[in-house]
């Protein structure tokens, strides 16, 4: 079994896949914070936006969520459904053409400050993947056992609000 998105050891699991070598490696030279918004969605346990942060310093990647403040002094942002993170976690929705169809958008920053690291950023697919694999989502839980994760969600949110 894997770990139930977003909690702190799922969290702890996608920073060891994101400092294997082949993804420090691949990642050399990017300088690049950036932020997924994840719109609500209720049902499990997102009243609110939500803002993940993938930072990028010298092949070392710091992945984990933010408050809306830090959210805002990120380079780029992106907007999606909760059901499209999901997708493209568990490599059924790909990312580009999630963008051409409007269900990724760019809220801050430009296109190209984010296409001059497309080729490097292939090397994060890989572990895009294994954290797809790893990932329990909320969605897929029993009833009860999904109570229990809107209550940790809704705390781990409270906390990024400081």
């Amino acid at each position: 079994m894997g770990e139930l998105w977003l909690s702190e050891k799922w969290q702890e699991e996608a920073m060891k896949l994101a400092s294997a070598p082949e993804v420090t490696s691949a990642l050399q030279g990017i300088e690049l914070s950036m932020i997924m918004h994840v719109a609500p969605f209720p049902k499990v346990g997102l009243d609110e936006d939500m803002y993940m942060q993938m930072a990028v310093t010298g092949g070392t990647v710091s992945y984990g969520l933010v408050s809306k403040d830090d959210a805002d002094k990120a380079s780029i942002m992106m907007g999606l459904s909760y059901e499209t993170m999901k997708g493209m976690n568990k490599g059924t929705v790909n990312m580009q053409t999630a963008f051409m169809q409007g269900q990724v958008k760019l809220e801050k920053g430009d296109m190209s400050g984010l296409m001059k690291y497309a080729g490097q950023m292939q090397g994060m697919m890989g572990m895009q993947q294994k954290m797809g694999e790893m990932t329990v989502w909320p969605d897929d839980l029993p009833d009860n056992e999904l109570e229990d994760y809107k209550k940790m969600i809704k705390a781990r949110i409270e906390s990024m609000k400081g």
